[in-house]
């Protein structure tokens, strides 16, 4: 599976595709193919917001540290459900 996704990211950017856009691109893409982009996608105002937020950058973070890394907080449907209080007063 790693693999394949490093390949998709490499693929977008020899597209051209910044750093930010290949981040961005997938919820907004998925969200259009099952016809729920009124409701998903890109982080908006009026959206439903499934988001993990982590202590590092996933992308940048060493690969070998990535099974250590903490969650820091957690939303479903844009409420808190997760919340690390040492980290995030």
């Amino acid at each position: 599976m790693r693999k394949l996704w490093m390949a998709g990211f490499i693929a977008a950017a020899l597209l051209g595709l910044s750093y930010a856009r290949q981040r961005s691109g997938d919820p907004v893409w998925a969200a259009h193919q099952m016809f729920l982009d009124d409701r998903i996608g890109p982080i908006e105002i009026g959206k439903e917001a499934d988001i993990a937020v982590w202590e590092q950058d996933l992308i940048r973070a060493p690969v070998n540290a990535l099974k250590d890394l903490k969650c820091v907080l957690t939303l479903l449907k844009g409420n808190i459900v997760y919340r690390d209080t040492q980290r995030l007063p």
